[in-house]
């Protein structure tokens, strides 16, 4: 899924971001592994036996099967509130994981391995198996010992605002993964376009007044002007669908055509923007221009991440 288009069950993407991640489905294989700023939410829109999709489904043609998808939901309704401060903390390690290292993160095994690979494999087979073990403990120090957070427990209460709930009750709850999908969908995208925009943009020369002031720009894409630590939404913030064109004008015509501006202007800064995205970034875009606009802004959007990341962005 981090190389090619993985349609949910759960939601339809915004036109745009469809069309311009399946432009450029699939991605080159690469050396280096994808990673994340916080569980991709392909790992999270599977179904399981527990956690089937529910008879409101609106697309049940893309579903796809994990049996450990409950387990994951659980466990991170448990560790979220560490996963969403780890980010801006450096002392809580906070780079970013591969598919792998969240998948061990979501499945909860926090015990140390110690026990060496089976020496019967060759020695190729030796070292990766070691490497793998590597990592796997690299995860399981930073929940168990740099978060404090025990292994999972299947029977374990998880606290998810004033509720404490079971795995069933997670699994089965489809307004809750929608917004566990919806955090993990809009947070990837706010840090990974943050992440881009200081590649493309800042300079080592810069003064720290002048970071906040383009943090600052970048942010007003999912709201009005603030820092950095903005990409982390509020715990009771509302599902906002910027990136949906209205037939008709209204509050929602307005709102996604303020997004598509404010995501304009940010990319007024980097190389090869095309100079209608500048002039969208610097005049009034008309309503009748914002289909044609917002798909030529995500498709530039979307092919300067892969140049330089090597994998699909994570859309809103």
């Amino acid at each position: 899924p981090s190389k090619s288009l993985c349609l949910s069950p759960f939601y339809q993407l915004p036109a745009a971001w469809e069309a311009a991640l399946r432009a450029v489905s699939p991605v080159p294989l690469s050396v280096s592994s994808a990673v994340y700023f916080y569980p991709p939410p392909f790992l999270l829109d599977t179904i399981s036996s527990l956690a089937p999709l529910a008879d409101d489904c609106e697309h049940p043609q893309h579903a796809r099967s994990d049996e450990k998808v409950h387990r994951y939901l659980h466990n991170l309704v448990r560790i979220r509130r560490f996963l969403r401060a780890r980010i801006f903390d450096p002392s809580l390690s906070h780079e970013p994981l591969s598919i792998s290292e969240w998948r061990a993160a979501l499945w909860g095994d926090y015990q140390m391995k110690t026990h060496p690979p089976n020496a019967a494999r060759s020695p190729s087979d030796l070292r990766r198996a070691q490497r793998r073990q590597d990592r796997r403990n690299a995860v399981s120090r930073l929940f168990a010992r740099v978060a404090q957070l025990r292994s999972y427990r299947e029977d374990e209460l998880v606290r998810c605002g004033e509720d404490k709930l079971e795995m069933k009750d997670i699994a089965k709850d489809s307004h809750l993964r929608r917004r566990l999908l919806w955090e993990a969908h809009e947070l990837n995208f706010r840090a990974e376009i943050m992440a881009l925009d200081t590649l493309l943009v800042q300079k080592s020369t810069w003064l720290e007044v002048h970071r906040w002031e383009r943090e600052g720009q970048v942010s007003t894409i999912w709201g009005p002007r603030a820092s950095a630590i903005s990409i982390l939404p509020t715990e009771d913030s509302p599902h906002d669908f910027r990136w949906t064109l209205p037939a008709r004008g209204g509050s929602q015509a307005e709102l996604s055509l303020d997004t598509l501006v404010a995501f304009a202007r940010v990319m007024t800064r980097w190389p090869g923007c095309p100079e209608e995205i500048v002039q969208a970034g610097v005049e009034d875009v008309a309503q009748a221009d914002m289909e044609r606009v917002q798909a030529l802004a995500v498709n530039f959007y979307v092919r300067t991440f892969v140049k330089h990341y090597l994998r699909l962005p994570v859309p809103p």
